[in-house]
């Protein structure tokens, strides 16, 4: 059986923050993989903030390199119309025969999860791993409880080093002409340079 960790967002742009993630899960969970899938047309935000599905696909893969454990998909991008995370566990299914997928989602993502399209169908289709980053964990160990109650699932609580970095400030120091080189790699701050990318009113 292969052992998938799952790793969703905008990525708008991928920093280094979500590649310390995916390598902390990666380890402690002993998955034989991690996918980063960006999002295409998420319902729950606006196209106009957001670069190209290819920009952002492209700077995943300068990203993530040579990383053997680390791939990408663009099977967000390429849907039509709204994507929802059932369509995308449910792909993911019928593209491996045998596989265990290990969703990773923050505390933030838990919290709305219960909006989330056919939630029940969700959680039987993936395990779920919320990382925790600055909450206590008895304030999430109690949301959870609560949340299986409703909705069942295998849920757990992986905690990581506060990585204070979000997409939001790498655009808008990118924006004012400020230098980003430690909250991206390299060669992906190389790609947004070149491709004059996250100027003027992208943020």
């Amino acid at each position: 059986m292969l052992r998938l960790g799952v790793l969703g967002g905008t990525f708008n742009p991928i920093h280094v923050g979500h590649l310390i993630i995916a390598q902390y899960v990666l380890e402690e969970l002993e998955l034989d993989r991690v996918i980063f899938i960006p999002t295409g047309n998420p319902p729950h935000k606006s196209l106009k903030s957001i670069e190209s599905g290819t920009h952002r696909l492209n700077m995943i893969k300068k990203a993530i390199g040579y990383n053997k454990d680390f791939t990408f998909s663009d099977m967000e991008i390429k849907r039509q119309g709204i994507t929802y995370t059932y369509d995308t566990l449910t792909e993911i299914h019928n593209t491996y025969e045998d596989v265990e997928i290990n969703f990773i989602v923050g505390y933030d993502t838990l919290l709305d999860m219960k909006n989330w399209h056919n939630l029940q169908e969700v959680m039987i289709l993936a395990n779920f791993v919320v990382v925790n980053r600055n909450s206590e964990n008895s304030v999430i160990l109690k949301y959870l409880e609560s949340f299986k109650l409703n909705y069942g699932g295998n849920i757990g609580i992986l905690n990581i080093p506060n990585i204070d970095i979000s997409s939001t400030e790498v655009r808008k120091r990118i924006a004012k002409g400020k230098n980003a080189t430690y909250m991206v790699t390299k060669p992906v701050h190389d790609y947004i340079v070149e491709n004059n990318l996250y100027r003027g009113d992208l943020i």
